[in-house]
């Protein structure tokens, strides 16, 4: 295995593995252990499943996506705020946002 080779030692009970396969095996067997299979992980704060815009993951970000409205909407009525901070920050945090929540809509509708 090539993480012996390097010296490192894998964690049999934190590591595990998904796959959209329906018909792949539940463990991994290597020679130190067993790799169990998972049907969807934290990673980072995000829901990992097989399909791409899991449900799991679909609702936490609705949910991060109406926290971060209510969190923002009185700022973009400040006039203290310029519109160019204003046109920056939903470039970077609105817009990537909603564009993929349209693409995850798009998907789990098909």
């Amino acid at each position: 295995m090539q993480a012996a080779k390097a010296g490192l030692q894998i964690s049999f009970e934190k590591t595990h593995f998904i796959t959209s396969i329906k018909s792949a095996t539940k463990k991994l067997v290597v020679n130190q252990g067993k790799i169990r299979q998972v049907e969807k992980f934290k990673y980072l704060g995000k829901w990992i499943e097989p399909n791409i815009c899991g449900k799991e993951a679909f609702v936490s970000r609705i949910k991060k996506l109406e926290m971060a409205y209510h969190l923002t909407k009185d700022v973009y009525n400040k006039l203290s705020v310029s519109f160019n901070a204003k046109l920056r920050h939903y470039c970077t945090v609105i817009r990537p946002e909603a564009l993929y929540k349209a693409e995850c809509l798009g998907m789990n509708k098909a």
